[in-house]
């Protein structure tokens, strides 16, 4: 599980880096709140965490990412 985390944000620093995406939210395009910048969150588009393709991902804020029907996994069938 650690080795997941840490590659998410490489990746993320890395597209970052590259310009490829802004550390804003691709909806909303909030990148602070009441004067703190936010977390943003790497979003797989289609909810697979393996789909590391950058049509695939987005940047996200909190509240944008709580919304979307792949957050935290809503999409897995419940066993």
């Amino acid at each position: 599980m650690m080795k997941r985390k840490m590659a998410r944000a490489s990746i993320k620093r890395r597209l970052l880096e590259l310009g490829l995406v802004k550390e804003s939210c691709s909806r909303c395009s909030v990148a602070e709140w009441r004067g703190k910048l936010l977390t943003i969150h790497l979003d797989h588009i289609n909810g697979l965490k393996d789909d590391w393709r950058l049509e695939n991902l987005r940047m996200l804020c909190p509240n944008c990412h709580s919304q979307t029907p792949t957050f935290s996994g809503k999409n897995r069938r419940q066993r």
